[in-house]
């Protein structure tokens, strides 16, 4: 069980992170993701049994769909701030051009 300090601050840092992705590319609606910070960093991080592998088996492991894309800023950062990829993957967000590119998907 993670302490209250730490998921605060996780909380804080998780907000910066969904401005930071909404303002970098002047798009969407910032209100409902600071909404639900805290809501997915204790699912993340206390409720949830999780691996700390990102695998798609599901198996003893519980699992969260998200159908709102709305909030998608502030999922992204919980995932990067759970471990499931780099916190640095942030900046490519709704940057599709320029992800196909880093992967090298044009000669």
């Amino acid at each position: 069980m993670s302490d209250s300090n730490h998921l605060n601050n996780l909380v804080v840092q998780v907000r910066r992170d969904i401005l930071r992705q909404v303002h970098k590319v002047n798009s969407g609606h910032p209100g409902g993701s600071l909404g639900c910070a805290e809501f997915l960093v204790a699912l993340y991080q206390e409720i949830m049994e999780r691996k700390n592998t990102f695998e798609m088996d599901g198996k003893e492991e519980d699992l969260f769909f998200l159908s709102n894309g709305h909030i998608s800023p502030v999922f992204y950062s919980v995932l990067a701030r759970s471990g499931y990829f780099p916190v640095e993957e942030l900046n490519t967000f709704r940057l599709l051009k320029h992800k196909i590119a880093r992967a090298s998907y044009y000669p």
